[in-house]
């Protein structure tokens, strides 16, 4: 997570360096998918976790916030702690086990959605900007008659790179390790690129957002770019 195309061939080498840049991606039915920063019926995942902190507005006592230092692949660890209590000063929503566990969910249900063409689902997930994006390759795709299949086999290691209040905004970036098998084929189901039987390792780091104010506990993916490995 960027989840930046005249011959067939310059448009097929266009089209698959942006599907390299934004994001791999598995072919199968589309389907509306939920949040995966929310729990079933439209509870908040981490609502369990919550109940369990004390009221700071009647208790009067701040939780005690604990951060694993494998959580964190970062050149500056302290600043990315500071980042994840000030999110967490500001955000009574957020839990850092329950963001990370929707931040891996998210990455294969985006992947997966990408390659399946799901505007839907990629729309609830996404900013408005990094959307547009996403679309504009997904509808070159279908236009020239490319097929993208994806398979995601494990993420292999997902930490936090960095973390920050901006404003009201907070941010989250996660350096996501993953092992997939990523294709793409023409009309006539020529491979143009990849291999259905290599399982590539792949680097990809991905920010997440959530202004802080609103009720809705969701995070939206603002950027994706690849990593240096």
């Amino acid at each position: 997570m960027s989840l930046d195309i005249i011959i067939f061939a310059v448009v097929a080498a266009v089209l698959v360096a942006r599907l390299k840049s934004i994001l791999g991606t598995k072919h199968g039915d589309e389907r509306k998918r939920s949040n995966p920063f929310a729990g079933m019926d439209g509870k908040v995942a981490n609502q369990a976790s919550q109940t369990a902190r004390l009221d700071a507005n009647v208790e009067n006592i701040a939780h005690t916030l604990i951060i694993d230092d494998k959580i964190i692949k970062a050149e500056d660890p302290a600043a990315v702690k500071q980042g994840i209590k000030d999110i967490d000063a500001a955000d009574q929503n957020f839990d850092l086990n329950e963001f990370m566990h929707g931040a891996r969910m998210a990455f294969q249900m985006i992947t997966e959605a990408f390659a399946e063409g799901d505007r839907e689902t990629l729309k609830s997930l996404l900013s408005e900007d990094l959307y547009k994006s996403f679309e504009r390759v997904i509808k070159t795709r279908e236009d020239q008659k490319l097929t993208a299949s994806y398979e995601l086999h494990r993420i292999k290691d997902a930490r936090i790179a960095d973390a920050r209040l901006g404003g009201v905004m907070a941010y989250v970036t996660v350096d996501f390790d993953v092992e997939n098998t990523a294709t793409l084929k023409d009309s006539k189901g020529k491979m143009v690129e990849g291999d259905p039987d290599k399982i590539a390792e792949v680097h990809d780091i991905w920010t997440f957002a959530r202004d802080v104010r609103a009720d809705d506990p969701n995070w939206e993916l603002v950027s994706t770019r690849i990593g240096d490995g």
